[in-house]
């Protein structure tokens, strides 16, 4: 595989689920400290419940239909198919984050012009593919 073309696909990242998991327990414990009522921290309580399940198993663990499976970048172009196989033409925005152990990329349909992002964390990829990744996208910008 040439340097100009890139297959990516995302495995489950356990940092992130890990990092999401402890984030939505700190949310339920402060939840018991504060002073409300019972019917309100009961309300509250199931939303923190349904938002960690919807981020960590459709997001995360990649299960969700609408979960980007696979990225491919070919010559400057970006495609990207989800998990019910549907494949996509997208262009990637400007507005893309990179560090040494997370890459955030945000993407736009070409023809619906609706915005995706996938947030890879280090484990999510292998090591070469990463920085593959992060070469590719220090220099489109």
């Amino acid at each position: 595989m040439s340097f100009l073309q890139l297959d990516i696909r995302p495995k489950a990242s356990g940092v992130l689920f890990i990092l999401l998991t402890l984030l939505h327990v700190l949310a339920i414990t402060v939840l018991f400290i504060i002073q409300i009522w019972l019917w309100a921290k009961c309300i509250v309580f199931v939303f923190v419940v349904l938002n960690w399940y919807q981020v960590c198993w459709g997001i995360i663990l990649l299960k969700k239909p609408r979960a980007i499976t696979r990225i491919i970048f070919r010559r400057g172009d970006w495609q990207i198919l989800d998990g019910a196989g549907y494949s996509r033409e997208v262009c990637l925005l400007g507005q893309t984050y990179l560090s040494a152990l997370l890459i955030i990329l945000h993407f736009c349909d070409l023809k619906t012009r609706r915005k995706k992002t996938l947030v890879l964390a280090r484990d999510s990829l292998d090591r070469q593919t990463f920085r593959r990744l992060k070469v590719i996208l220090r220099n489109s910008f």
